[in-house]
């Protein structure tokens, strides 16, 4: 969180001076929450809870208007892919995955949050945490994409759809 969207979110969520100082401190300044806040003369809880609350706000604000269409992802299936053909793996809500971005080649961790509305619609999902980089992927970003763009964890399989002899 830059500092211009650390008080935009203090605007919108109505945190007063003290407290907005207090965070400043512990999110800039590197001080840890208990120091801050007592340097400041606020009980620790109600800090921790301002910066939960601003953090929340954050990625829920980021996974709602930045969305990273599926053209930004790389297709790793493809139809010789006889062990994982295209349109046969089900993600559910809540599964971890990778997806393979396309400029960089970098894999970017996952959490889907909405499954597709059709067979050929497009999973939801938000990122994880991503290394602090000049990537332009950030931990809240929302994502689209295909269960053939996904990168399925290290020795998870998911179950097949049966397919039509």
């Amino acid at each position: 969180m830059t500092y211009d969207q650390l008080q935009t979110l203090v605007g919108l969520l109505g945190i007063d001076g003290s407290l907005v100082c207090a965070v400043r401190g512990h999110l800039f300044d590197g001080q840890p929450h208990k120091e801050a806040a007592h340097a400041r003369g606020i009980d620790p809880a109600l800090l921790r809870r301002a910066i939960d609350q601003l953090t929340e706000a954050e990625f829920r604000i980021r996974s709602a208007f930045v969305c990273h269409t599926p053209g930004c992802w790389e297709i790793i299936v493809g139809h010789g892919d006889h062990h994982r053909a295209p349109g046969r793996i089900a993600l559910a809500v809540g599964d971890e995955v990778r997806l393979v971005c396309m400029r960089v080649s970098v894999m970017v961790p996952v959490k889907v949050t909405q499954r597709p509305d059709s067979p050929h619609g497009y999973y939801r999902g938000v990122v994880l945490g991503m290394e602090h980089s000049s990537m332009r992927y950030h931990r809240g970003d929302g994502v689209m994409f295909s269960d053939d763009q996904a990168v399925l964890s290290a020795g998870s399989r998911k179950p097949r759809r049966p397919i039509p002899v």
